[in-house]
Parts: C-alpha cells; structure tokens; sequence
C-alpha cells in the first residue's frame, strides 16, 4: 500500500501542476454551469416530457452527475492516457524497470492516478454545482447529502474503470497511439447507445431515469406518459425561442443494497482490467517495444515506399571544392516559400505508412467515383474523412515527439510559415481521400456541395 500510495502521489502531483490541468478545471466549471439553465432558457439539459424538477439539492447533483459522466466518459480519456507514455518519454521509466516494483503494481497504481485526476475535476464541479443551486435560487437549502450523493455513486466506478481502460490501452503497443484513441470513441458511443446502455448501464444512470420519470408522471399525469423518455444532453432552440419546462419536485433516489453492489461490481471491473493491463505491458524494455523480429517488407510496403522516394527532392551533389555560406536570417529572399514548406509537410505526413493505407485511398477514390452521388455523399465521404486521422493527429506535436522543435522554432518566422504549411497539408490530405465524391459532385454541378 505504502508503495502504490507514492506511485498515485507522484504522478497526480506531476499531472495537477501543468498549466493544461488549470484549463481543463476551466472548461470543467464552464460546463457545469452550462449544466443548469435558467429557467425559460434557449437551451436545456435535462427534460421529461416538457416538465423537469426544481434546482433543489437532489436534482441539481443529479443531474450535474449524469451530465458529467458523460462528459467524462467522452473526455476524460484523452486526459489521461498519456500517464505511462510520459514515463517512456522522460525515460524514468528504466528507472523504474530496474527497481522490484512489479507490473500489476504499476498498472493499478497508474489507474489510480488517472481515477485521482479525474477525482479532482469531479470535486470541481460537485462545488460549482452547489454555487448554482444559489444561483438558480429556486431552492436554496444546500442539502451536501442530496447534492454529493449522487457524484459517490455514478462517479467513483466511472473514473476508476475510465483510469483502468487508459492504462490497458497504453500496454497493448497497437492501441498506445492515434487507433487507440479512434477505437476508444467509437466504443464509447456504442456503447452510449440506446440499446446497448440498457443492458450494460455503466454510468449507473437507468435507476435516475426512473425515479425522474415516477416523479414526473405523479405530478403531471396528464403530460407525462408511461412511453416519455427522459432527454439528457445540450438541446439548443432556434433563434427566439426558449423552453418553458413546468417543474415538479424531486426528493433524491433511495438508494438500495442490491444498486450498491452493482457499482461495486464496477469497481471490481475496473481493477480487473488494470491488473490484465499488466500481462501486454513491455516493462520499458525497448528492445520488446519495437520488436525484435526484423520483418521482409511487403509488396505495398515497398510501393509505398517507391512513391515517397519519388515524391523527395533530390539534394544536387555539392562540386568540389565549393565553400557553402549560411544566408542571414534576416534575408527574406532566402526563407523557404509556403508551398515548399507545405510540400515538406505533406512528404513528412505521407511518409511511412503501411501499403495497405495508400490501397485504401485507391479504394475510397474508386469506390467515392462508382456509387450514385447520394450513397458517395453518405457512405464514402464520412469513411474517407475518417481515414486520414491518424495522418492529421500528427499535426502540431510532430516537433515536439520527434525532438526538432528546438530546430524548427529557431528558424526565421516559424509560425508564420509553419502553422499554414502545416494545415494546408491536412487540407489536401483530405481532398485527395474525398477526391472520388468531389469529382461526382464537379460532374453534377452541385456547386454548393463542392
């Protein structure tokens, strides 16, 4: 304990104190206050049938709980699944490796950490959900019971199985990167689905809804019927109008064994899945984590790369004997024009990917090209805008992994010349993977879709 106790410290302090953490604490009170509108507001949070419960207590930190475990659940993730990477990055841990502490204990202590950190932005918003209950002034007795009750029951599993889930995708190499965080929100909104959220409920929001829902349909019978669902999430009205929601009481959820078991059984998870986490983790040994089989390149592996051979400039051999003189910075007729810098970052975006990347490019344009210019606008354009996130993932941080920040950013008018170059790559990225769909619609002549 005293062990994992120092794992959970150091790494919640070393992650609190960066500048990101002010701004995520930032945007984490901004959305609890978008949280709890007004009333007859332009936008609403949480509804059942046009009625919804007075800013009391109970309500408030209900509904502040279910908003922001999905929030957190959406989020969250892409906040802390950098905990081990890091440790790879400032190389402490080799440190670590060449101590006893042993994989699982790494693992579970990272969970931890990561549950800690999310743990904080949830004691944010249980405060400013209790400053808007004064606020709204429908009913000002703070209840801290009605109000925390909710975040201890929906939260603690929540944040313990999205810290786990962050380290298991950390240890598995395949899932460390951009696919990871790809296969994660596809995951995520699955399983937010209607179908699939009744027969799971991890957010533990089914026994809310129902007990909303009860108190609902007993004060407006005539309203609210047994087939009412009870709307979550941003809805935002046209220009000029506003909900006029009428409001009821509602005193809380009784909370019973057979409830708390089941979030038990959360946490249970969640620690079983941060001790799986162990068995793919590589221990930062290197030589695991690259892979130590050298593999025969394949067939579209080596046409790919022919064509970024073809696409490189070739540097003209210097005759001998020459002098070579570094040009002044100040030279404005020396620094490179945008549409080389903007060639440089499409090679460096187009370079070293799998064969089978390029063939799915071909596929999409072909594909984008052959179907009616309804199902290419459908079906292939939302697949080919979805195919180059890896490529765009490394916009803007590529210096920064690969160590030549330090280089770029001392030449002349980086940003100036960089951010553009840089942006208007990921833009031709995108029209050549759309290419398929853009040329339909040029040959239609619809305008406004090109």
């Amino acid at each position: 304990m005293r062990l994992l106790y120092h794992i959970v410290k150091a790494d919640f302090l070393e992650r609190v104190r960066r500048y990101s953490f002010l701004v995520t604490l930032a945007v984490a009170v901004y959305a609890a206050w978008g949280f709890i509108p007004p009333n007859n507001a332009a936008w609403s949070t949480l509804s059942i049938g046009g009625t919804r419960g007075i800013y009391n207590s109970a309500w408030i930190g209900a509904q502040v709980a279910m908003l922001t475990s999905t929030f957190l659940t959406l989020v969250g993730f892409y906040l802390i699944k950098n905990s081990i990477e890091r440790d790879y990055q400032i190389r402490v841990g080799q440190i670590l490796a060449a101590t006893p502490l042993s994989k699982w204990k790494y693992t579970i202590g990272k969970m931890l950490s990561n549950a800690a950190v999310l743990a904080a932005i949830v004691s944010v918003m249980i405060v400013v959900a209790g400053i808007m209950q004064y606020v709204r002034a429908e009913d000002r007795h703070l209840d801290p019971l009605l109000l925390v009750a909710p975040f201890l029951y929906t939260m603690i599993p929540l944040v313990l199985l999205i810290g786990a889930v962050a380290v298991l995708f950390e240890c598995i190499p395949r899932l460390r990167g951009g696919l990871g965080n790809v296969v994660y929100f596809f995951l995520t909104i699955m399983l937010m689905s209607s179908q699939v959220f009744a027969v799971t409920d991890l957010f533990g929001l089914s026994e809310y809804h129902a007990s909303m829902k009860a108190a609902a349909m007993a004060a407006y019978p005539d309203a609210v019927g047994a087939d009412v669902v009870v709307n979550i999430g941003i809805h935002i009205r046209d220009s000029g109008e506003i909900f006029q929601l009428r409001r009821f009481v509602w005193e809380g959820l009784a909370y019973t064994p057979a409830m708390l078991i089941g979030r038990l059984a959360i946490i249970l998870l969640a620690f079983a899945v941060a001790g799986v986490a162990a068995l793919p983790f590589d221990r930062f040994d290197s030589a695991r984590a690259a892979g130590t089989v050298a593999r025969k390149p394949s067939r579209l592996s080596r046409l790919a790369a022919w064509i970024e051979d073809r696409l490189s400039p070739q540097a003209a051999p210097l005759p001998a004997g020459s002098v070579t003189h570094l040009t002044p910075l100040a030279s404005r007729a020396t620094q490179p024009r945008l549409r080389k810098t903007v060639a440089a970052e499409l090679r460096l975006l187009l370079k070293g990917h799998h064969g089978l990347w390029y063939l799915g490019v071909l596929v999409l344009i072909i594909v984008g090209l052959s179907l009616p210019l309804a199902q290419g606008q459908a079906i292939v354009l939302p697949i080919a805008w979805i195919w180059p996130t890896l490529l765009w993932s490394q916009l803007g941080c590529r210096e920064a992994r690969q160590g030549t920040n330090q280089y770029l950013f001392a030449c002349a008018r980086p940003v100036a010349r960089q951010l553009p170059g840089s942006w208007l790559a990921g833009v031709i990225v995108a029209l050549v993977v759309g290419a398929g769909v853009g040329v339909r619609l040029a040959m239609a002549g619809d305008i406004n879709g090109m």
